[in-house]
């Protein structure tokens, strides 16, 4: 199974967690990073996944990395996450589910 890691604890994410584990997917390859202490601990005690303040940790061995915060602090989390891709590791695909982002 693909290790998944979700920069992001909200609604999206819960509800994405949720499906994945009720479809077998194992909750120990599954981490969130969330600044949010109450929404970790609430996700920890639902799901029994692995959480963290901070979003490099959180990424350590995804294969996945699932972008989920709202639109408007999107570019800081861009910012945290491109500074935790350490060159030569293993380089996770990328999936953003905020909306109204454009790439270009």
């Amino acid at each position: 199974m693909s290790n998944i890691c979700f920069i992001g604890g909200g609604n999206m994410a819960t509800s994405l967690i949720g499906g994945l584990i009720a479809q077998g997917h194992p909750a120990d390859s599954i981490s969130v990073s969330d600044p949010n202490e109450s929404q970790r601990s609430k996700l920890e005690k639902d799901f029994s996944i692995n959480t963290f303040a901070d979003c490099s940790a959180a990424m350590n061995n995804a294969d996945i990395v699932v972008l989920a915060v709202k639109p408007q602090v999107m570019k800081d989390v861009a910012i945290s996450v491109a500074a935790a891709i350490t060159v030569g590791a293993k380089q996770p695909l990328f999936v953003s589910i905020a909306a109204g982002i454009n790439l270009f």
